[in-house]
């Protein structure tokens, strides 16, 4: 048993995101999601050896089989969570952190045309995505954290965990 962990330090204008297991971290700037994360995965391991196309990756039999996670013995691995570049936060910045149970069931298509809503707050943005994937067969938790940038009004101007 164990669990999986994506995070976000922030600190004088920057952000650096952390994960371990296959939760993920992504900056949605400009109407284009970015993922900051990388999945500890059987298939990421296969990606990043050459021997799987990313494309590939979301319907691999092993895509849910975890290289990393909190709770794995000492004897199997040492835990060492993947390190985003800094990033500069910007204006109207989104950040999303989240379980797979989101991007089991919504593409990077899918979340990008759900936070491309500038007229819903971020609130409601993160409503709209739990529901979405909920609608898609929720087969799992579905965890997520949604922060926008506003330097107008201090730093965060929201922030929703749901």
């Amino acid at each position: 048993m164990g669990t999986t962990l994506a995070l976000l330090y922030i600190n004088d204008g920057k952000a650096i995101a952390y994960n371990i297991g296959d939760s993920r971290a992504y900056l949605f700037r400009k109407n284009k999601l970015i993922q900051l994360s990388e999945d500890h995965t059987q298939a990421q391991r296969l990606v990043d050896m050459g021997l799987l196309k990313k494309s590939a990756a979301a319907n691999h039999k092993d895509k849910h089989k975890l290289t990393q996670h909190l709770g794995i013995f000492p004897d199997e691995l040492i835990i060492e969570p993947y390190k985003s570049q800094e990033i500069n936060i910007k204006q109207n910045d989104i950040f999303l952190l989240c379980s797979d149970g989101l991007t089991d069931m919504l593409s990077d298509d899918d979340i990008t045309v759900i936070l491309s809503n500038k007229q819903e707050g971020i609130g409601t943005l993160a409503k709209r995505l739990i529901s979405k994937a909920l609608e898609k067969g929720g087969k799992d938790n579905v965890t997520i954290v949604l922060s926008k940038v506003d330097m107008i009004e201090g730093f965060w101007n929201k922030l929703s965990i749901l």
